[in-house]
């Protein structure tokens, strides 16, 4: 298994965890204090990144000393100035650390929350399968599940939905599904993940498959056209389960956009704050292209990502990234200022 699955998993397994042992099942601060406590891991990093960034900054007027001496020598440029930036003790790689890091904790907390999504899907399924049959005894409407109810949050219908105004609240049938059998059900896949990563309690989960799956006979082992008419059967199960939860908000869709907006705003004004502090506007300067793809492409991979991936991932998002900016501007007012002010004092 690869780096990212663990720590997909880890992510995935300790944020359930606090959610079930510490915080009441709230999402909200479940997200809240595994960003937080994120970001505190990821402080030492930050603060290397504002050495290495001062220690560049200062090192500008020398380079551009360097680009007027090998303006027709490229090569010799860079060799210099990477000789300039080993004796000052500063590095470029220092600069794209952060980056990486951004993108490894992107993709992992992507998958995880997309793992927790799949989980608390399941969930809500089998109350309702459960709803359904004591209403059919009692001849009454069959209740909403409990556990879907649990998954607003102020104007978010379905944390588990995008915050998108285009998205109903309750997934249909070919986004939990995929649209073809031949691909075999993401959820059923989903399952199998959730049941590898859950040993201790494996059941709600094969309860989801006496839902959608004949008990005596595995999805893999039937043929093409049993497989297909299983998997209508299962998407016309999965109607009849959502049923309630659609007509509880029939005609709402199930967000405005505004965390996406959020989590875009937030990682540019990062960005930007961070180039400020280079105080360069020389595009050739080492470390300008990077630069560039953290202030403009990172923002619009975080718009649509936070678009079209769960509610719950777009708040760890926005939270991250704002935490992200208030620390940037925290350590280089009450720490670096104060340095370089001393420094100069002498």
């Amino acid at each position: 298994m690869t780096g990212d699955f663990f720590l997909t998993t880890w992510i995935f397994l300790g944020m359930r965890w606090l959610s079930e042992n510490v915080l009441n099942n709230s999402i909200f601060w479940t997200i809240f204090v595994s960003t937080v406590i994120l970001r505190i891991a990821m402080l030492p990093f930050d603060i290397a990144q504002r050495k290495n960034l001062a220690k560049q900054s200062e090192l500008s007027p020398k380079y551009e000393e360097l680009k007027k001496r090998y303006k027709n020598d490229p090569n010799k440029l860079n060799a210099e100035y990477q000789k300039l930036l080993k004796e000052s003790g500063s590095s470029t790689l220092a600069g794209c650390l952060p980056v990486i890091f951004t993108l490894a904790f992107l993709f992992s907390f992507i998958a995880a929350f997309r793992f927790w999504s799949y989980e608390q899907n399941i969930k809500i399924l089998v109350d309702m399968k459960q709803n359904i049959q004591v209403a059919e005894q009692t001849g009454e409407a069959p209740e909403v599940s409990e556990t879907f109810l649990q998954a607003k949050f102020l104007w978010i219908n379905n944390i588990w939905q995008p915050d998108n105004g285009f998205k109903p609240v309750v997934m249909d049938a070919d986004d939990f599904f995929g649209s073809s059998y031949d691909k075999q059900s993401k959820i059923y896949k989903a399952t199998k993940d959730l049941i590898y990563l859950r040993k201790e309690n494996p059941d709600v989960y094969k309860k989801l498959e006496k839902i959608f799956y004949d008990e005596q006979e595995g999805y893999d082992q039937l043929n093409a056209e049993q497989k297909e008419r299983k998997f209508d059967e299962a998407k016309m199960e999965y109607e009849k389960l959502i049923e309630p939860l659609q007509n509880k908000y029939k005609g709402y869709n199930n967000g405005f956009f505004i965390l996406p907006v959020l989590a875009t705003l937030f990682q540019f004004l990062y960005a930007w704050y961070t180039m400020k502090q280079q105080k360069t506007n020389d595009a050739s300067a080492p470390g300008a292209q990077l630069g560039k793809f953290t202030m403009y492409v990172l923002p619009v991979m975080s718009f649509f990502f936070c678009l079209s991936y769960t509610a719950a991932f777009a708040i760890y998002w926005t939270l991250s990234s704002a935490i992200m900016l208030i620390t940037n501007i925290a350590l280089s007012l009450f720490k670096f200022d104060k340095e370089k002010s001393a420094v100069t004092s002498k």
